[in-house]
């Protein structure tokens, strides 16, 4: 009995040899090649420096899909078989024999074959965008580094890759969350449905995932907005805090918000916003956050939503120097229901508003009359008696 399994043993184990061997021996397809170089050895030289960079670039591109194929299979490259065990015992070897047999027994590992492959298929671009599956699973894969390269990748695929995007964000490794929460910034164009897998990363302990989420979410820019809002009426502490601060952030960049502002008119988030600064008072009383917000809905490219902003100011009078400075931008509004709005503001709040007396006395000449009447109402209110 003993013998009989030993004997066993013995033949599963040559099989496992030979089958080992046959797909080693199994002739690989043809590589494609380009002005003398495989697709392999032209992603190699996307590590390099400048010029093999640019070169490797001009290249990949220039195949376009047909480097397709070969940087799949690169992507799958697996490191030789017993790499690591081989390796550590050649090293024990005297240095004489260690050199002797190295380049008999060591080959290099994969790792930055695929690497090399996922970089590549982002240069390509659209073209590459049948790789998108293989790319999807790159981002599970035990190597952080590779797993990175590949949500980078993802990013030039705009929303074919958002799919697998949001599973990286549900893997039970921090790296491939982080990398997939800014991977969602990046995607072109903005993806706006994993606002809510980037609100839910705000909750995580690892503080890395949190900024890159906050990051991502500023990035996506509008469409955000209102969420993160919700965020600010409903919850407290430091969540509260960085909702308020994301939304923030967006609407002080100026250059994002002019990219937005030609977008307005088919912007189909507007009107989510506008509820969301109507409700923002929900939060009871307007502490510094929800007034800076306020301040921030005035750059909002949609009208509306500076216009809602506006009415809730005029109705609670707040005070403060973010708010003048908010209420100078609105005067100068395209919107006549906007510069309206301001003036009638700057009417209410006071003492304070008297240094935007000679601003309000050009109003009296706006070429709309409800403006010119809103000043004129506004200069009573803040002229002595």
């Amino acid at each position: 009995m003993r013998r009989w399994l030993l004997a066993s043993a013995a033949g599963l184990l040559l099989l496992l040899v030979l089958v080992v061997l046959l797909i080693s021996w199994w002739p690989a397809p043809a590589p494609t090649v380009y002005q003398g170089r495989t697709v392999t050895e032209w992603s190699a030289l996307i590590f390099s420096g400048e010029p093999q960079l640019d070169q490797a670039t001009a290249a990949l591109r220039a195949l376009g899909a047909k480097a397709v194929p070969d940087l799949v299979r690169q992507l799958r490259a697996r490191d030789p078989l017993l790499h690591k065990q081989v390796e550590a015992l050649v090293r024990r070897l005297p240095l004489p024999a260690r050199r002797k047999v190295w380049p008999y027994l060591i080959r290099p590992d994969a790792t930055w074959d695929r690497r090399a492959a996922a970089r590549a298929l982002g240069i390509i671009g659209a073209p590459a965008r049948d790789a998108v599956p293989a790319l999807v699973r790159a981002l599970h894969h035990p190597d952080e580094g590779f797993a990175w390269e590949a949500a980078m990748a993802l990013t030039h695929f705009g929303h074919d890759a958002l799919p697998g995007l949001l599973q990286g964000m549900k893997d039970r490794r921090p790296a491939v969350r982080q990398s997939t929460a800014y991977a969602l910034g990046e995607l072109r164009p903005p993806a706006a449905e994993a606002v809510p897998a980037l609100l839910t990363a705000l909750h995580e302990t690892d503080p890395g995932i949190r900024s890159t989420a906050a990051n991502s979410l500023a990035k996506i820019g509008l469409p955000s907005v209102a969420p993160l809002l919700d965020v600010v009426m409903h919850e407290t502490g430091p969540v509260r805090n960085d909702a308020g601060a994301v939304v923030l952030r967006f609407y002080n960049s100026w250059q994002r918000l002019a990219e937005r502002a030609t977008e307005a008119a088919q912007d189909t988030t507007a009107a989510a916003r506008q509820r969301a600064v109507e409700t923002l008072g929900e939060v009871g009383q307007a502490d510094g956050l929800v007034l800076q917000l306020w301040t921030a809905a005035l750059r909002d490219p949609a009208s509306d939503v500076r216009l809602a902003a506006l009415m809730h100011w005029e109705a609670r009078a707040p005070q403060g120097e973010p708010l003048l400075v908010g209420l100078a931008l609105c005067l100068n509004d395209p919107s006549p229901l906007v510069r309206a709005a301001a003036v009638r503001c700057l009417g209410s709040m006071g003492t304070e508003a008297q240094r935007g007396v000679p601003a309000l006395k050009k109003m009296l000449h706006d070429p709309e009359a409800m403006v010119r009447t809103a000043a004129a109402d506004a200069l009573r209110k803040l002229s002595p008696p």
